[in-house]
């Protein structure tokens, strides 16, 4: 509430700072421009003439006034520059007609040519016949008969605006924040019976972020709606307008950004639930694209909001883009680096690869420029896309087993008995082992060495997991050396033997 009170403040202030002040004009029809300024200025609160200023609207002071009224009420600041100048005004169709403002499409000058008016700019006919019904679609019937049955005190004038101004003004902006919190409860409770009747489960606290923003866009929304019954001077009325677009426009933006964040962590929990992981690689990736374009997206509506001409912008962005995207070779190399390794799946998030040979360790996140791998030392290391897509990758977790392979160097006064029954030993406890794909046990005296005899071994686990191979390396190892001491053979180190010769025996 104590926002809603600031809010007040400023904007109040902001009324009494922008309070116009204009000098009278006297009447002229004989241009578009000019007829629009005896409308305007002659109904202006320092210069008001009425007669005067519906001179150009066929004498008709009602209709003047309720036009008057509508581009006040609506915040169309009239810029006599886009107005045409010229008695002689023709548009593209040939015909000698103006449209008064650009937000205002259906009131239009047109060149009187015969009877009371010939030669003069005056509001066309057909455009008088619909000023009452913007009038009645712009200010609320409801209002209206309030006003009519308020005692004359309400309409005293207190720096420039009449008191039941400053009250209707206060009333807009306490039913619009009330809106605001009702709408806020509601959509909260139906969000929170949707989550619970869904197969994931989701902390209310992760909704929060979404409540200030739907709080706002409503209060703008609905001030905007009451805005023109307050009958503001027409630059107040424009700022105000242009304020509640700003905060409604940035409301909005906020909002989907913060559904993006809550779609994705919904997805996310779900993705727990599969075995593939090609979804955790993807969602983090699609939710920052997502941002990405809904921000660039949304910049664009703020700034049409704000009045900024946006075709040009755009095209302006276009050719800029095409200057960025020479100028950034690298990163658009890297981006398509990124679809090639979703598309091709060389790795997903949380496996263990050597990438071009060096570089190795955990697949932890994939991005639009890098890939982030988490080594055996607990570093990060970024590898462009770029050049992932050009190297070698090898996938640890793609290999359905892991291999076994150890060469055991037994001494040289091994007997052949004591090496076959070794040999058998070693292919038994392979082939019986639980952990050991017993079609590939491979057991074999493979070569007399310098200084050994070398007994090959080789095997193929059930496990791609490095660390189970590691485990069963040190079991086997263990039962390899309680082997050899049952069979009473030794393994061999490098050794130099050195023959002395006897001299006296030679002599």
């Amino acid at each position: 509430m104590r926002t809603v009170h600031q809010l007040f403040i400023t904007l109040l202030i902001a009324l009494l700072l922008l309070s116009p002040s204009v000098e009278a004009y006297d009447a002229d029809c004989s241009t578009p421009v000019n007829a629009t300024k005896t409308l305007i200025k002659n109904l202006m609160s320092d210069s008001w003439n009425r007669e005067l200023a519906a001179i150009c609207v066929r004498g008709d002071e009602k209709t003047a006034l309720q036009l008057k009224q509508v581009l006040d009420a609506k915040g169309i600041f009239i810029d006599y520059d886009n107005i045409p100048k010229e008695a002689d005004f023709v548009d593209d169709t040939g015909n000698s007609v103006a449209i008064l403002d650009i937000r205002l499409p259906e009131v239009k000058w047109e060149k009187v040519t015969e009877g009371e008016y010939a030669g003069q700019w005056q509001i066309s006919e057909q455009s008088i016949q619909l000023v009452p019904e913007l009038y009645g679609d712009t200010f609320s019937a409801y209002v209206r008969a309030i006003l009519e049955r308020l005692p004359a005190s309400f309409f005293e004038s207190v720096f420039g605006l009449q008191i039941w101004q400053y009250l209707l003004f206060g009333v807009i902006l306490l039913v619009s924040w009330l809106a605001g919190r009702i709408v806020d409860r509601v959509i909260y409770s139906q969000f929170i019976n949707f989550i619970d009747k869904q197969q994931f489960s989701l902390e209310p606290e992760k909704l929060l972020p979404l409540r200030s923003p739907v709080v706002w866009l409503v209060i703008s929304l609905l001030f905007m709606a009451g805005l023109p019954d307050l009958q503001l001077p027409v630059r107040i009325s424009g700022s105000l307008f242009f304020l509640a677009r700003l905060v409604m426009s940035f409301s909005a933006v906020i909002f989907c950004s913060r559904i993006i964040d809550l779609v994705s962590a919904i997805f996310i929990q779900k993705s727990e639930l599969t075995d593939s992981k090609l979804d955790d690689q993807l969602i983090p990736l699609v939710k920052r694209a997502g941002k990405t374009l809904m921000w660039i997206l949304g910049i664009v509506f703020i700034l049409q909001n704000m009045g900024v001409e946006v075709t040009a912008l755009v095209a302006f962005g276009s050719v800029g883009g095409v200057a960025i995207a020479l100028a950034s070779k690298d990163t658009v190399e890297n981006l398509f680096g990124s679809l090639v390794v979703f598309i091709d799946q060389p790795f997903q998030i949380g496996e263990y690869v050597i990438i071009d040979g060096s570089i190795e360790g955990v697949i932890e996140e994939v991005g639009f420029r890098s890939t982030r791998i988490r080594t055996l030392d607990k570093t990060l290391i970024s590898v462009p896309n770029a050049k992932i897509a050009h190297c070698t990758v090898n996938n640890f977790a793609k290999i359905p087993e892991r291999r076994f392979k150890c060469t055991l160097a037994l001494r040289y006064d091994t007997t052949t008995a004591q090496m076959e029954a070794f040999i058998e030993s070693l292919r038994t406890y392979l082939s019986e082992h639980e952990m050991v794909n017993s079609d590939s046990v491979i057991v074999y005296f493979a070569d007399m060495n310098s200084f050994s005899l070398d007994v090959l071994v080789m095997a193929f686990i059930k496990s791609n997991a490095w660390i189970e191979l590691v485990k069963f390396k040190h079991e086997a190892f263990l039962h390899f050396m309680k082997l050899a001491e049952e069979h009473n053979v030794g393994y061999a180190f490098p050794t130099t033997t050195i023959e002395l010769e006897d001299q006296h025996t030679k002599g």
